[in-house]
């Protein structure tokens, strides 16, 4: 199974600060968590039908290398992008 485009928007934000091998890792995972009647690293695995090993899914979190500063400002900069309204505008003229 594969996430849909509409998604991957939302994983870029994650995956810009992982390398390659690592992001693809990762957006198995969330397939797998989305996919999964069992929200495990091995019940993802399966419900994607991955041909990774199952260790490469848990260096995702043990030791792979991203940032989690890098990741957690940009899940910020997301969140404000998808909750705050666009600041209004007063316009006042002087007579």
């Amino acid at each position: 199974m594969d996430i849909t485009t509409s998604f991957m928007p939302l994983l870029q934000v994650f995956t810009a600060a992982m390398s390659e091998p690592t992001a693809e890792s990762f957006r198995q995972l969330v397939a797998g968590w989305i996919f999964a009647p069992k929200r495990t690293i091995l019940g993802g695995l399966r419900a994607t039908q991955s041909t990774k090993h199952h260790r490469a899914c848990h260096r995702v979190f043990a030791n792979a290398s991203w940032s989690i500063d890098t990741v957690g400002l940009a899940v910020f900069d997301l969140v404000v992008k998808l909750t705050i309204r666009p600041p209004t505008i007063w316009l006042a003229t002087i007579h």
